[in-house]
């Protein structure tokens, strides 16, 4: 088929299945971080941009593709009916990010402005979000900020600073569509936190740690439905495990926590026993810390909480796998006594957490209600980290369901394991079989689903004969058995 014949039949397409395959291919991510983009040499470099830095060259360029939105250019150009699919449909155009590279020279503005013009035109009346990443101490542009001020009634998204926020959002109670805001830098004393009381749709917020207490205060808390710290440090803790019991049930709240300090700081802070009624809490440990603080840090915050209503529970590390956060046994498990997990407690996510296997039964044996469990196995590495083996056969057997019997968490229909792979392929054959056939004795349609994900050095091959009985599973089940393998190095945090 000739380039001419292929372009007619691509033309023939309908304008609704275009729309999807673009809007598929088309992401907004498209371009990455100038950090991870081949800088270019200095014969590379035009005449024009000799007085630039490598890196402000790569970053402009990526930049600038990202508010063009290269690849729809690039489809538009294919031919007049792609063209006006890709041109024509709004929500396209819709995700607006920008960075103050954009702005660092007479050209730059020209160019960045023009496009930042043509986006919002072709985004027409939709709602839109903005991604403001004011990370240097230059401004945007007057001009930028006027534009995107006449379009901020249509903003359902925004991330940005305080001073960017106090420039575009002059009238913040118009913001009736803006349900999610970041605020992407700490507020300092000469900047007005007061807009903030007029935001009361707002749904999401993300706020960074340093001085939450104050920003705290201005919150309209009872409609957030989600809240994100990024990071609090250690002193501001007990005011915000105070302020938490105000987020209205369901909540889901997110705490970057900054761990620097000697540990037995955790223990000279005044905490107070907070209830909160949310339903997802994250806790997530960063900077440069040891096994010591994270573990007394932890068992600090869950030992000051009581929470009714809880459904799901993370707790990451951003110094896995080199640490690891030594699970608090004791304290959990009282946690989960006054709390009533039991009852409520749905999925339990600890991948960079580190516990035996006795443990683990223990709590499982109090969470009746759990349907989700993430666990792994640990290693060395250079700079840390331990060696230990949790998923093995014996785990697995005790999970099984075993007819005429109490089982053990008996709603379980989801488990995630980053292993090692030391253990017998049919023993989580055996077990994927027995919580299947747990529903069909219940008639209850339930499924099960294993995901599989090998440590650094650790791949080895499935059986051939548990692969073939697990593909046939899927089928005779009607597809509610599920079953991934992948190499879990891409999903590790390190």
């Amino acid at each position: 088929m000739s380039c001419r014949a292929e372009s007619a039949a691509a033309s023939r397409l309908p304008a609704e299945l275009l729309a999807e395959i673009f809007g598929r291919i088309c992401w907004k991510g498209f371009t990455p971080h100038f950090d991870d983009i081949e800088l270019p040499s200095d014969s590379d470099t035009e005449d024009s941009e000799e007085s630039q830095p490598n890196s402000m060259i790569a970053t402009f360029k990526t930049e600038i593709a990202r508010v063009a939105h290269a690849p729809l250019l690039v489809v538009s150009h294919v031919c007049t009916a792609w063209r006006a699919v890709a041109v024509g449909t709004p929500s396209f155009w819709c995700d607006i990010t920008l960075d103050t590279t954009l702005f660092d020279t007479p050209s730059h503005i020209e160019t960045a402005t023009q496009l930042l013009a043509l986006q919002l035109a072709r985004s027409g009346a939709s709602l839109i979000t903005m991604d403001l990443s004011e990370l240097s101490d230059d401004p945007f542009p007057s001009c930028v900020l006027d534009m995107l001020m006449n379009n901020m009634e249509r903003c359902r998204s925004l991330a940005c600073s305080m001073p960017s926020f106090n420039a575009i959002c002059p009238n913040p109670e118009q913001l009736h569509r803006l349900r999610s805001l970041w605020i992407h830098t700490a507020v300092s004393d000469e900047e007005s936190r007061e807009p903030l009381r007029l935001l009361p749709h707002l749904t999401c917020f993300t706020t960074p740690g340093y001085r939450l207490v104050d920003n705290l205060a201005y919150l309209p808390i009872g409609n957030l439905e989600r809240f994100y710290s990024r990071p609090a440090l250690a002193p501001e803790m007990p005011e915000v495990l105070s302020f938490v019991h105000n987020l209205p049930q369901g909540a889901l709240l997110h705490l970057e926590i900054w761990l620097y300090e000697d540990p037995q700081l955790w223990t000279m802070l005044a905490f107070q026993t907070t209830i909160a009624a949310i339903g997802s809490f994250y806790i997530q440990f960063v900077n440069e810390f040891e096994l010591l603080e994270a573990q007394i840090a932890l068992a600090t915050i869950i030992t000051h909480l009581t929470l009714p209503n809880l459904e799901r529970l993370e707790v990451e590390s951003d110094n896995y796998p080199s640490v690891p956060v030594i699970w608090p046994h004791s304290e959990f498990l009282a946690l989960s006594a006054r709390s009533g997990f039991d009852a409520h407690l749905r999925e339990l996510e600890i991948y960079e957490v580190q516990l035996t296997e006795t443990q683990l039964l223990e709590c499982l044996s109090e969470l009746h209600a759990l349907e989700r469990l993430a666990i792994s196995d640990h290693q060395l590495v250079d700079d840390g980290g331990v060696d230990q083996l949790l998923i093995t056969d014996g785990l697995f057997s005790k999970l099984s369901h075993t007819p005429g019997s109490l089982c053990l968490v008996p709603r379980f229909s989801s488990l995630g394991c980053q292993t090692l792979l030391r253990f017998d392929d049919n023993a989580f054959l055996a077990l994927a079989v027995s919580r299947l056939q747990e529903c069909d004795d219940l008639k209850n349609g339930g499924i099960f689903g294993i995901d599989l994900s090998w440590l650094p050095g650790s791949e080895r091959k499935i059986d051939h004969v548990v692969l073939k009985k697990i593909q046939d599973l899927k089928i005779s089940t009607g597809r509610r058995f599920t079953f991934d393998l992948a190499e879990a190095e891409s999903l590790w945090v390190s």
